[in-house]
């Protein structure tokens, strides 16, 4: 299956919660407009998801009084 770009690189361009949310939709809107890729899609947003963690982990690892 040929990859549909540039959703391919939305995971990891995303840097704030709002982007986030912003690309989380726009695949669910890319999966209604285009069913035959519905699949593919739809295993982006556990990524959007997963990056987004890192970035709150990193970002609380670096905020002075975290704890850590």
């Amino acid at each position: 299956m040929r990859i549909p770009l540039p959703a391919a690189k939305l995971p990891m361009q995303t840097r704030t919660p709002e982007q986030q949310n912003v690309a989380i939709a726009l695949l669910e809107t890319l999966s209604t407009l285009s069913p035959e890729h519905s699949a593919w899609y739809a295993q982006w947003k556990p990524d959007i998801l997963r990056h987004r963690e890192h970035m709150q982990s990193q970002q609380n690892r670096h905020t002075p009084g975290s704890g850590v």
